[in-house]
């Protein structure tokens, strides 16, 4: 996989770019067609984008041999340029799935363009987005939690976390009793809910107390009241 050293202006001329690579193997200067021997199809079945700049883009293709025998091609992931590429042997009359990618530029705007996938005789083709900022929050929520518990013993609270954007997030989920006393950085991706706990070990209180905790994130808080059993 190779970073990306530039985004803008990119996707000018690929459509001629991407039938010379196609057909590079056989000399005829574009994509190979009505080839009657069979070849590779591909197609691109699946993508990650949108993705925050600076973050991997990933590319899913599918890889299909219409020909006789085993029939061994470099796979080039393109966006103006080969960014990553891979050599796979595909049996005849085989499905053959590949995954390419590349960490994209921690580019200043967002920026929409093509990347394809390319073999000797076929690719596809496919548009992407490259955001700058996330287009949506954190949202967070106390679902459980162990308490009551005993003065000494581990309160233990279950948090669930919703990225409301179309692009993976991360943030750090904070527990605080007072003052920060447990937290974990997540990465959530798109339209995703993840749940997971936050936990700390009580004090020795001699009589019972109740008291708020909070779990709170960069978007979003949220507070329970737990009960501790003093030990006397």
């Amino acid at each position: 996989m190779r970073r990306r050293t530039y985004l803008t202006g990119i996707g000018t001329g690929l459509g001629l770019s991407l039938a010379t690579l196609a057909g590079a193997a056989d000399g005829s200067g574009g994509a190979a067609s009505g080839d009657q021997s069979g070849g590779v199809d591909v197609s691109i079945v699946r993508t990650n984008a949108p993705v925050r700049a600076g973050d991997v883009l990933e590319v899913r293709a599918e890889l299909t041999n219409t020909g006789g025998g085993i029939d061994e091609q470099t796979i080039r992931l393109v966006a103006d340029e080969t960014v990553d590429s891979e050599t796979v042997s595909v049996p005849h009359d085989e499905y053959w799935p590949i995954d390419l990618s590349y960490e994209t530029h921690p580019v200043g705007q967002d920026v929409q363009f093509p990347v394809a996938v390319v073999g000797d005789d076929d690719s596809d083709e496919r548009t992407v987005d490259v955001l700058t900022e996330a287009d949506g929050s954190f949202e967070l929520e106390i679902a459980e939690t162990n308490a009551p518990v005993a003065a000494g013993d581990v309160l233990r609270v279950r948090v669930r976390v919703g990225n409301t954007g179309s692009v993976a997030q991360t943030q750090t989920v904070r527990l605080e009793a007072g003052e920060t006393v447990d937290s974990e950085t997540v990465t959530i991706p798109a339209d995703e809910v993840h749940s997971f706990s936050l936990a700390y070990e009580t004090y020795p209180v001699g009589r019972d107390v109740r008291f708020p905790v909070t779990v709170s994130c960069d978007d979003d808080s949220d507070q329970r009241e737990v009960g501790v059993s003093g030990t006397n």
